[in-house]
């Protein structure tokens, strides 16, 4: 499966989505790779929820029939978190959770038909899942479904249900929805144009702590498109998303530092932030620290 043609953006884009001209970054490695999900209402454990004295009380609740337990120990062996990594124990027990109607194993197990991990690819089959997981209210189910109606992967293309289902996960405070949320208002995808709308749900992704709304929501500010221009305001966006390792943030970072826009010139800082962007493979950033060196 391809990443989805509009999810797919230049790494310095400089204009806005607004504009037409540019459009959101494919979310890493794949649109339908699973997120983290913390699993802490599956035990009784403080911390981190699938690591070392954690694994043992949420295997023994598995193993009792527990759908919650069942679904992070799925994660647990996709991810080889405190067990071994094994996409047959995953496929296991996402399918043992699911069974049970438990939404983040149907979601888990999903993922799997979506890319033939461990099973063959079946995106009808993983379309059903994620359809049954976000019906539930589960809010990545939610945003996930609004991806595959949006692309018209195992399911007929509809944007304007796809819109719907952002709304719904937006609504419930999941960032990647609302900036999906925002990229549909901005390209009147499924929904009528709005930039205000836009401007909204792009603004509380970022204020969520989603990078690339932090990133994107400086460049608004930058060029002042449907806002007032605020070089202060893209700077400290630009910032938060550089320090959650924003790549072109950080590339941006160093040209402020470099060329002393908008921030006194610091060329040690420049530098500093170039080295952080080209450790990513930024090409423009590993350009700089050559030809500074």
């Amino acid at each position: 499966m391809s990443i989805p043609s509009w999810k797919v953006a230049g790494a310095a884009a400089a204009v806005t989505l607004w504009l037409g001209l540019a459009a959101p970054p494919a979310r890493a490695i794949s649109v339908y790779q699973r997120e983290t999900v913390q699993c802490r209402e599956a035990m009784e454990c403080p911390g981190s929820p699938l690591a070392g004295s954690c694994l043992a009380p949420l295997r023994s609740k598995a193993e009792a029939g527990d759908g919650a337990a069942m679904a992070c120990m799925g994660i647990a062996s996709e991810t080889g978190a405190g067990v071994p990594r094994s996409i047959d124990a995953a496929l296991k027990w996402y399918r043992l959770s699911a069974d049970k109607q438990h939404p983040i194993g149907q979601l888990g197990l999903a993922y799997l038909y979506l890319a033939g991990n461990g099973v063959p690819k079946d995106p009808a089959q993983g379309a059903k899942l994620v359809r049954l997981a976000a019906e539930q209210g589960y809010e990545r189910a939610q945003d996930t479904l609004g991806d595959l109606l949006a692309e018209g992967y195992g399911v007929e293309k509809d944007l304007a249900a796809a819109a719907l289902w952002y709304r719904r996960a937006a609504e419930q405070g999941y960032v990647q929805a609302q900036l999906d949320l925002s990229f549909a208002y901005g390209q009147g995808r499924g929904i009528e144009r709005d930039l205000g709308q836009s401007l909204r749900w792009m603004t509380a992704a970022a204020e969520g702590g989603h990078p690339d709304a932090q990133f994107r929501l400086g460049q608004v500010y930058s060029l002042g498109q449907a806002i007032k221009l605020d070089y202060e305001k893209a700077a400290h966006w630009w910032r938060l998303a550089a320090e959650r390792g924003h790549p072109e943030a950080q590339y941006q970072l160093g040209v402020m530092f470099r060329d002393g826009v908008w921030v006194r010139k610091d060329p040690a800082q420049a530098r500093a932030w170039f080295m952080r962007a080209a450790a990513q493979k930024h090409p423009q950033a590993m350009a700089e620290l050559k030809s500074t060196r």
